[in-house]
């Protein structure tokens, strides 16, 4: 069966836990080790379950068979969120869900942004071959051991003469 995507409700922040947190430890295992970083299971599910009643961030959900699979968030100017569980990685689901949640986005001024971690290669290609630049912006991730995050910037395409 296909795959659907849908604007998230109050009732899938489990969901939402579940495939980030599914996700984070196939993703970054190299960046951060489970053996010496335990994934905040209980913190990031209250974070999911809050997240989703702030009236300025949409989250998409795409389903396969009734189950999320993955899901994208977003705020004015910001793609916050693109995660989708890695038995799916591959199968066009981020693809969908980035190009759904940049639509919604269209409207901002000038483009978007979004922060990715630095040593995250496969999210940086994958945001690079959609036109995704760095913009110079850096930080240290909010949780230990604190790798570096990089902004990037999608800035709109000016519009076709007619």
């Amino acid at each position: 069966m296909g795959v659907s995507i849908r604007r998230a409700g109050a009732e899938d922040g489990e969901a939402l836990f579940l495939v980030h947190r599914e996700s984070v430890l196939a993703a970054y295992v190299e960046i951060f080790p489970p053996d010496c970083y335990r994934f905040p299971a209980e913190e990031m599910r209250a974070y999911w379950n809050e997240a989703l009643g702030e009236p300025d961030r949409v989250f998409l959900v795409a389903e396969r068979d009734g189950t999320v699979v993955g899901f994208a968030g977003i705020s004015p100017g910001w793609l916050r969120n693109l995660f989708v569980n890695p038995g799916e990685w591959g199968s066009g689901i981020g693809a969908t869900l980035h190009d759904e949640a940049v639509e919604l986005l269209r409207g901002s001024n000038g483009g978007v942004l979004l922060w990715v971690l630095e040593a995250n290669d496969r999210a940086r290609a994958f945001y690079e071959r959609r036109g995704w630049r760095p913009d110079g912006g850096r930080q240290q991730a909010e949780h230990p051991p604190h790798p570096p995050e990089l902004r990037y910037r999608l800035d709109w395409a000016p519009p076709s003469p007619p």
